[in-house]
C-alpha cells in the first residue's frame, strides 16, 4: 500500500470535514488487518493464559500500528477487535472445537516449558517467555490494552449501565478459570467491563456488548467465590460503577425524602413559618462518588419566587459524569392545603415540614414542572 493521501497519489483517505461521517464510503472499516492480529492473538492468549496480559499488550499494539501508519481510524481498530474477539469466543463456545483447543492448550503449556528447562531458560512459562514486552509489568499491560479499547473517545450514550455480555463471551475464560462456571466467568467480564456510552457499544439498546470486553482485564482478575456462589473481583475497580452519578438518597433535616426516586432530580417541600431552611444532604449510589450540597437552583429559584432551594451535585468516582439534583422550600400561599410526603398523606418529608407531592396524597415527594405550573396556578386545589 503506497503512502499518502488519496489526492496526492497515496491510499490514505482524508476526511474533507474532518468527521468520521466524511469516510462513510471508504470503506476502511472495520480494520482487516487488526482483525487478523487479535483473532492471532486471543487465540494465543487463550492457550497460554499465563502469558495473557503480555501477548494482549503486543495484540493491541498490532491494531495501534494500524494507526500509526495512517492506514485506519481508531474505530477501525476497534471494529476490528471486537469482531476477532467474538469469533474466538464462538469456537471456544462450540463443544467440538473448544476439545481441540483444550488440546493444544494442555500440549503446549507441557511441551513449552519442558523445552525451555532442556535449553536452559528455566521451567516456567514465565521464565521461558524472556523480557517482557516493551518491559511492562502486568498492570501496565493491562493498563494499556485498556485504553485502547476506547482509545479516548467521547460517550455516546448513559454511563454506568451494566453490562449484557455476549453468550459466547464467557468461553474466552475457560482455561483461565477452569474451576468455574460459565455464570461465574461471565461475573468476572461484567465485574472488568470497560464503562457504557462509548461508540459501538450496544447497552443503550439493550444489545450484548463486545465493545465492553475487557480480556486482558478478566483474564488477570483475582477473585472471591462468596457463600451464595457468585464470584467478587478484588483486584480491579469496577468501571461501570465508577461512571455512575446517581443518589441512593436524599436527606431533608436528617429525614430521608420519602419515594425518593434517582431518576427524579427536582423535589419539592414546604417550609410553614419563618423557621430556618433545614440541611439537605445526599448518599451517593456507589461507592467513592462525592456529593456536593450548594445554595439556590437554576431550576427553581427566580426573581420573586417563594422558593428557596438546594442544588445537590454528585460527581462519579472516575470524574468523568456528573449529575445534579434539587431541593426546593416553597413558602405556602394563603389558603393552601399542602399534602403530605408520605404514601398515605400522613408522614411528614421532615419533622415539622410538610412535603410537595405531584398533587395528591400519595405523592411521595416527587415533582414536575407540569404538577408544579398546575399547582402555583391553583389549578386541581
Amino acid at each position: 500500500m503506497r503512502l499518502g493521501f488519496v489526492g496526492d497519489g497515496g491510499d490514505v483517505y482524508e476526511s474533507q470535514d474532518g468527521s468520521y461521517s466524511g469516510l462513510a464510503t471508504s470503506g476502511s472499516y472495520p480494520s482487516g488487518h487488526t482483525y487478523g492480529g487479535y483473532e492471532a492473538g486471543t487465540i494465543l492468549a487463550t492457550l497460554l493464559p499465563e502469558l495473557a496480559p503480555s501477548i494482549l499488550a503486543r495484540t493491541s499494539e498490532y491494531g495501534n500500528n494500524r494507526v500509526v501508519l495512517g492506514f485506519h481510524y481508531p474505530l477501525d481498530v476497534i471494529g476490528g477487535r471486537i469482531t476477532a474477539q467474538a469469533t474466538v469466543a464462538h469456537r471456544w463456545a462450540d463443544p467440538g472445537f473448544a476439545a481441540l483447543l483444550t488440546q493444544a492448550h494442555t500440549e503446549i503449556e507441557n511441551v513449552l516449558p519442558a523445552q525451555c528447562a532442556k535449553e536452559g531458560y528455566g521451567d516456567t512459562l514465565a521464565a521461558c517467555s524472556g523480557d517482557s514486552y516493551g518491559g511492562l509489568g502486568t498492570q501496565q499491560d493491562v493498563d494499556l490494552y485498556t485504553r485502547r479499547l476506547t482509545y479516548g473517545f467521547s460517550r455516546t450514550g448513559r454511563s454506568g449501565q451494566p453490562l449484557r455480555a455476549p453468550s459466547d463471551a464467557a468461553a474466552l475464560l475457560t482455561t483461565a478459570f477452569p474451576d468455574l462456571t460459565a455464570g461465574q466467568r461471565t461475573q468476572i467480564l461484567q465485574q472488568t467491563a470497560t464503562d457504557s456510552g462509548y461508540p459501538l457499544d450496544l447497552t443503550r439498546d439493550g444489545g450484548e456488548s463486545w465493545q465492553r470486553i475487557n480480556l486482558a482485564a478478566a483474564m488477570t482478575a483475582r477473585v472471591v467465590v462468596n457463600a451464595d456462589g457468585s464470584v467478587t473481583v478484588t483486584n480491579h475497580s469496577d468501571a461501570t460503577g465508577a461512571g455512575v452519578a446517581d443518589a441512593r438518597a436524599i436527606t431533608v433535616g436528617g429525614v430521608a425524602i420519602d419515594g425518593f426516586d434517582p431518576d427524579v432530580t427536582t423535589y419539592v417541600v414546604d417550609r410553614p413559618g419563618n423557621g430556618p431552611v433545614p440541611a439537605v444532604s445526599a448518599v451517593a449510589a456507589q461507592p467513592g462518588a462525592r456529593v456536593k450540597v450548594t445554595d439556590g437552583s437554576s431550576v427553581l429559584t427566580s426573581a420573586g419566587s417563594r422558593t428557596t432551594a438546594r442544588t445537590i451535585t454528585v460527581t462519579s468516582a472516575d470524574g468523568t459524569v456528573t449529575r445534579t439534583y434539587t431541593v426546593g422550600f416553597q413558602r405556602p400561599g394563603r389558603g393552601h392545603r399542602p399534602t403530605a410526603a408520605g404514601g398515605d398523606g400522613g408522614a411528614a418529608a421532615w419533622p415539622g415540614a410538610w412535603g410537595r407531592g405531584p398533587g395528591d396524597a400519595g405523592g411521595a415527594g416527587l415533582w414536575s414542572r407540569g404538577t408544579e405550573w398546575a399547582r402555583r396556578s391553583g389549578i386541581g386545589g
